[in-house]
């Protein structure tokens, strides 16, 4: 006949919902779901992120060297139609001590529409570039490390206007005193 210590714990054992894991697994459990969480959410996004930006026009331009001109030339991310005006210019350092003549500067030059897009350009050696944008009014400055180490800003004298025929001697002036 069993003893009573026996009857007891058989009892017990019947009445236990099931085995409970133990605190360590459980404990293990939790960081590994709320791990794939955090990846699940990282992932997610990436995606989204990656949606927007592929989905979004780019508001800057590829630069692309010129056809052995010494120029850099540029089109706009944003796609122009047949419409797109070719604008040429110069980056220039102007001023400076008496009798310092112009001089073209490497740099960037950059031209804003009105409506926001922007596109910019490599300027070469000399300071010249070249650039396809679409027909309109835009903002154009320019840097160069080699004026303020890059951190003043050049710009043409008023926003140029810019038609389907294009425009040649572009000046963005960086005024040295």
């Amino acid at each position: 006949m069993p003893d009573l210590r026996t009857l007891l714990s058989s009892a017990a054992e019947q009445q236990e919902p099931g085995r409970r894991p133990e605190f360590a697994t459980l404990r293990d459990r939790a960081r590994r779901r709320r791990r794939l969480k955090h990846i699940a959410t990282g992932v997610t996004v990436v995606l989204v992120m990656g949606l927007v930006i592929g989905t979004v026009p780019f508001m800057r331009a590829w630069n692309r060297p010129g056809d052995g001109d010494q120029t850099a030339a540029a089109l706009p991310t944003t796609r122009t139609a047949a419409t797109a005006a070719t604008v040429k210019g110069r980056l220039l350092r102007v001023g400076g001590p008496a009798g310092t003549r112009p001089a073209g500067l490497p740099g960037q030059v950059r031209f804003q529409a009105e409506g926001g897009e922007i596109a910019t350009a490599r300027t070469a050696d000399d300071g010249s570039f070249s650039i396809a944008v679409k027909p309109g009014r835009y903002v154009v400055t320019g840097t160069s490390a080699l004026f303020g180490d890059g951190k003043y800003e050049c710009r043409t004298e008023k926003p140029v206007e810019i038609t389907t025929a294009g425009l040649d001697n572009v000046q963005v002036i960086c005024n040295q005193r």
